[in-house]
């Protein structure tokens, strides 16, 4: 990978790469061709795709104090993170939500209010969710 990066920086080079590792992908390509059975289904940039297509964030979540147990009000269960999205993962003290794109800023605000977060970090699905969601549903082509 590192190669890659370095020739196409120092050259200008375009670089064509064919694969089915997500992570060189999201390190190589700032353009993303999709084709699929000869058919162009997207040429444009990958975030654009992620942005169009995956339709939910995830809310990670490692959770601070003795929120495991307890009768001090701030008890974090997997029933009590679900009013906040769906719990794709669980185990204290770490938990990841799947909320609406658009909820996300709102959700993680509520989160910090109603736990005692550690840390928080929004992210866009994993980019082999967002490739199998494009394919299954298509994608305009130039999108």
């Amino acid at each position: 990978r590192r190669f890659l990066i370095e020739y196409r920086e120092r050259h200008g080079a375009t670089v064509l790469l064919t694969s089915h590792y997500m992570q060189d992908v999201t390190a190589l390509a700032s353009r993303v061709l999709m084709i699929n059975r000869g058919r162009l289904l997207y040429d444009g940039a990958l975030e654009v795709l992620v942005a169009r297509i995956a339709r939910t964030k995830r809310i990670e979540l490692v959770l601070g104090g003795g929120g495991g147990g307890g009768d001090d009000g701030n008890r974090v269960t997997a029933e009590a993170l679900a009013t906040f999205g769906e719990v794709k993962s669980f185990r204290f003290p770490n938990a990841v939500l799947e909320v609406r794109r658009e909820d996300a800023p709102a959700t993680s605000a509520r989160l910090l209010a109603a736990f005692p977060v550690a840390d928080l970090s929004i992210e866009d699905p994993p980019i082999e969710d967002v490739i199998r969601l494009a394919f299954a549903r298509g994608v305009e082509e130039n999108a």
